[in-house]
C-alpha cells in the first residue's frame, strides 16, 4: 500500500527565495494542466475574496516525477502571497489527483524582491517629500552663505 500526502518546502534551487516544491507523496502519475488550489481552513478567511491570498486554481510553474512522487514547483505568486504566511493551516487540493491534504503551511524563504518592497506615496504625499527635499536644499545653501558672509 502506497501512503499518498503532499509536503511543502523550499526550492533549494531558488537560493534567493520565492520558490517552493509541493510534493505529491506517493502519486506516480499527473495529467498535463494539471491545477492545485490551496485554501484556508480559517473560516474568517474563507471567504473566496481575500486579497493577498493566492486564489482559485492554480498552475504550477511546472512539474517533475520524482522517485518519492509528483512534484510541483511553484513562484512568487503562491510563495510571496502576503496572507499565506508560516504557520497558516490550510487545505491543498490536486483535483486531477483526487488528493487534498491538511497541513501547516511552513516557513518558506520570500523572493528578494518581495522583502524589500517598494514604498508607495500618493501624488500629495509625493509632491509635499518633493517640496520639504527642496526647502532642506534651499535652507543649506543659505546657511552656507551666512557662513561665508560672517567669516
Amino acid at each position: 500500500m502506497t501512503i499518498m500526502k503532499i509536503e511543502v518546502f523550499p526550492d533549494l534551487s531558488h537560493p534567493a527565495g520565492g520558490h517552493a516544491v509541493i510534493r505529491l507523496k506517493g502519486i506516480a502519475l499527473l495529467p498535463p494542466g494539471s491545477t492545485f488550489r490551496i485554501d484556508p481552513i480559517d473560516d474568517s478567511l474563507d471567504d473566496g475574496d481575500i486579497e493577498g491570498w493566492p486564489h482559485g486554481d492554480l498552475s504550477p510553474l511546472d512539474t517533475r516525477q520524482t522517485p518519492e512522487g509528483i512534484e510541483l514547483r511553484v513562484g512568487p505568486d503562491v510563495v510571496d502571497a502576503p496572507m499565506l504566511e508560516p504557520g497558516t493551516p490550510v487545505t491543498i487540493s490536486v483535483p486531477n489527483s483526487k488528493l487534498t491534504a491538511e497541513l501547516i503551511w511552513p516557513d518558506l524563504p520570500l523572493s528578494s524582491k518581495a522583502a524589500s518592497a517598494p514604498v508607495v506615496m500618493s501624488p500629495s504625499q509625493m509632491a509635499a517629500e518633493l517640496a520639504a527635499n527642496e526647502r532642506a536644499k534651499i535652507e543649506a545653501a543659505q546657511a552656507e552663505k551666512a557662513a561665508i558672509a560672517a567669516a
